[in-house]
């Protein structure tokens, strides 16, 4: 790998301080503006307990009939109605693109697990609190995962080769906002990720950064279980290797 690689992924800029490793020390991050009272990008666990969503969550109530629809075909996908969704349905457009392309992965050659592992890794590169309590509960409530497991994922880690290769690839996607180098891809590859599952990892990128990015803008509230903070690095990923 190349020595400017971290640089590369990961530039300094004022979004850094706000990473989800760094989100429970926010306030006491030195900085030029101590007055800096803005919302943090880390979504709504890192509000304060005052601070309501930025877009309103629709209920089946308030909703209108096509985003009701929505809001029906979310809890059958999802078995429940998560206030990030609840909030997407203002752009029925945009959560019925999430959930046919959420619906077609399923049907793909990645496993269960490892789609619920990319999602909380996605969720982690991206600093999505949310995301990352959410996906955390399911891979600990529906796929047994353990505390270890979990946080294991976070990281990229897996005890599994193959599992292991398929999460270094997506956070060298998203850290490389796409751009990967033949190195990284000799790696996965080596490790026996195919063609195929290297389309779907992009596919399961994008889909989580929708989920992960419109948090940050909507600001739900936390329906799930806060997770505790913990920081990664581009060279935690690379020391894994």
């Amino acid at each position: 790998m190349t020595s400017n690689r971290t640089d590369r992924y990961r530039p300094e800029n004022e979004n850094d301080r706000y990473r989800l490793g760094d989100a429970k020390n926010a306030d006491n991050t030195n900085d030029t503006d101590d007055t800096d009272d803005r919302p943090r990008p880390g979504g709504a666990g890192d509000t304060t307990e005052d601070t309501v969503p930025r877009i309103p969550q629709l209920t089946p109530d308030t909703a209108a009939p096509d985003q009701g629809e929505l809001l029906e075909a979310t809890r059958k996908q999802l078995g429940r109605i998560p206030n990030l969704y609840a909030s997407l349905a203002h752009g029925p457009a945009a959560l019925r693109g999430y959930l046919a392309l959420r619906d077609s992965l399923t049907g793909g050659v990645l496993g269960e697990r490892l789609r619920e592992q990319l999602a909380l890794l996605v969720a982690q590169e991206n600093n999505c609190l949310y995301c990352v309590s959410a996906h955390t509960l399911r891979g600990g409530r529906l796929l047994k995962m353990t505390e270890d497991e979990l946080l294991a994922t976070r990281r990229a880690e897996d005890a599994d080769p193959h599992a292991r290769a398929v999460l270094q690839i997506a956070a060298d996607v998203v850290r490389g906002r796409g751009r990967v180098d033949e190195n990284q891809l000799a790696l996965a590859r080596k490790a026996g990720v195919t063609d195929e599952e290297l389309a779907e990892i992009v596919a399961h990128v994008a889909l989580n950064t929708l989920s992960n990015y419109f948090n940050h803008v909507a600001e739900p509230d936390l329906d799930f279980p806060a997770v505790a903070s913990m920081d990664v690095t581009a060279g935690d990923a690379e020391a894994a290797r």
